[in-house]
């Protein structure tokens, strides 16, 4: 009896080291999600060519960011596809440049970008998996309200929108742990070539995923 017990107790021991442990698996599927980001563009010296009240330094360069995103994975592989919309930042105030003064300005200043990434992951273990891109963005950043800035950074009095959009190289790297077979959420820094307005973009992002 007892060596019954004990090939018993043995039997499931073995079973229990034998079984792997859970893997979460976000492979060969569709994937959509959401990212929040730090965003720091940097200027180009054509947006230090006039002044708001006095200021060359008014721009806000440092903005929160929201992406949605899409795209396919394959086993160590994607592609992703996204759009990312920055803080809207309105300047009101005495706009000079050169000759030209400007009383009760009043300009927004709005940027978003477009971008196609594809995606290399590296596993560490069965949930948490290091993530590196390259890609290919497009900064827009628009200038809208009663003056207009030229391409070369100066202003004028006329109304309208002053837009820039570049396309640029993409890098970026971080780690996604992935918590189970359908959601996942990563962590990377990015780094993009800019506009003539500004001339890169960095960013700090915390995303999440849903894999179908």
């Amino acid at each position: 009896m007892l060596n019954k017990k004990a090939c018993v107790a043995a039997l499931l021991a073995t079973s229990f080291a034998a079984s792997p442990a859970f893997a979460a698996c976000t492979k060969n599927k569709i994937f959509l999600g959401l990212d929040i980001q730090a965003v720091f563009l940097n200027l180009d010296n054509n947006l230090e060519r006039w002044t708001m009240d006095g200021s060359t330094s008014f721009i806000r360069n440092n903005l929160a960011g929201l992406s949605v995103f899409g795209g396919y994975r394959w086993d160590q592989a994607a592609f992703e596809i996204g759009i990312t919309g920055m803080t809207k930042v309105t300047y009101t105030g005495t706009a000079k440049s050169g000759t030209t003064t400007i009383l009760n300005a009043n300009l927004d200043q709005k940027n978003y970008n477009a971008y196609v990434d594809a995606l290399l992951f590296y596993p560490i273990n069965s949930n948490l998996e290091l993530k590196g891109l390259i890609g290919l963005g497009v900064l827009t950043t628009k200038f809208d309200g009663n003056i207009t800035i030229t391409d070369s950074g100066y202003i004028s009095t006329t109304d309208g929108t002053s837009t820039e959009s570049s396309a640029g190289l993409r890098l970026g790297a971080g780690a996604q742990y992935n918590f189970n077979d359908h959601w996942g959420s990563s962590l990377m820094y990015k780094y993009q070539w800019g506009n003539d307005y500004f001339s890169s973009m960095q960013a700090i992002a915390l995303a999440v995923a849903y894999y179908f």
